[in-house]
């Protein structure tokens, strides 16, 4: 079997550690190997050929599949890859195990911690430099939106399972960790902040909201909305907090 890791890191081994350098030296390959092995079904050639050769002609594209599947196939482990006309291409599982589609499905099936070990970082990092198309690229930062956001989700509710059970340090942890995945949503940040405060660690809420706050500063150049501020104020005075009608993280939601 080889291992496909393209969270917070790229790389394509098999149990040993020795790399399919066949494919990671051709970008084309290895793009047409990170769509495929992420993906939970069957890509149809249709996306296939629009991501990875839009500019040819629709010959011409379809050779170039045909050559590609040819070279991957020889390097994969036998039977990796399956091919239907009407469907087009899917990664068998117990051939090509490929983190960011293991962590959906954890995500799936509410395997919070599971999805929490798998996230490494971002999908693809820096992979935009070898893409072939806009189309693709298109699509990496779908994955990276959706799996960040995989993550995020199931980072929060191992933090309300933490709190459920009496573990507030840990809890604590975990919720940082949760707001970290998603540094501009403000409405996240206010929830993080009244978790945080609700557990008694308002130092900790009060930090959290200035590590964002000097984010959002540098990198968008905007300052909290009003709601955000009435919360930090209450939080220093160490007073009654007001009310957030737009609070999202009192119930975890799972993503798919």
């Amino acid at each position: 079997m080889l291992r496909l890791l393209t969270l917070g890191g790229l790389s394509l081994a098999d149990a040993s550690g020795r790399e399919a350098v066949a494919i990671l030296r051709r970008p084309k390959r290895l793009a047409f190997v990170c769509l495929v092995g992420a993906s939970r079904d069957w890509v149809s050639r249709d996306q296939i050929l629009g991501m990875l050769w839009p500019d040819l002609d629709e010959d011409h594209a379809r050779h170039a599949l045909r050559q590609t599947l040819y070279e991957v196939r020889a390097a994969l482990p036998d039977g990796a890859l399956e091919c239907q006309g009407g469907a087009g291409v899917r990664a068998r599982s117990d051939a090509l195990w490929c983190d960011a589609r293991v962590l959906a499905k954890a995500a799936r099936e509410k395997r919070h911690a599971r999805v929490r070990d798998l996230y490494g970082g971002e999908f693809l990092p820096g992979f935009h430099a070898a893409t072939p198309s806009l189309a693709f690229q298109e699509w990496v930062e779908a994955q990276r939106i959706r799996l960040r956001s995989l993550a995020f989700w199931s980072t929060w509710s191992l933090a309300l399972e933490a709190r459920a059970g009496h573990d507030d340090v840990l809890a604590a942890r975990l919720a940082v960790e949760a707001a970290e995945l998603q540094p501009y949503d403000e409405i996240i940040l206010r929830d993080t902040v009244r978790f945080l405060t609700e557990l008694g660690d308002r130092a900790r809420a009060l930090e959290v909201y200035r590590g964002h706050l000097r984010r959002w500063r540098a990198d968008l150049g905007v300052e909290p909305a009003d709601r955000t501020v009435a919360l930090i104020e209450a939080v220093r005075r160490g007073g009654e907090l007001p009310e957030d009608p737009g609070a999202l993280l009192s119930a975890p939601a799972a993503g798919s």
